[in-house]
């Protein structure tokens, strides 16, 4: 998760997103039920995704995921070395 930005994480693998997403949903001590509302899922994909139960999340799930926790997710090409 190089960044310039401590603040900023950058993932080179959609496994890694997905877990670091996965643990932001645990460690917000948000009630599931809100997070769905608020991301447009049932309460059980927020459930699902936060248990590990869920292994490739659509991507509607974790943008409205991080979109109700407040994350601003941007997406850039790889930088060509």
């Amino acid at each position: 998760m190089a960044s310039d930005d401590p603040a900023e994480m950058v993932f080179t693998s959609q496994l890694a997103y997905v877990e670091a997403m996965q643990a932001r949903v645990r460690v917000s001590h948000t009630k599931y039920k809100d997070l769905a509302k608020q991301g447009e899922m049932s309460p059980t994909t927020v459930g699902n995704m936060a248990s590990g139960k869920t292994h490739y999340p659509r991507f509607s799930t974790m943008f409205g995921i991080a979109d109700a926790l407040g994350v601003e997710v941007i997406l850039r090409p790889k930088h060509k070395s």
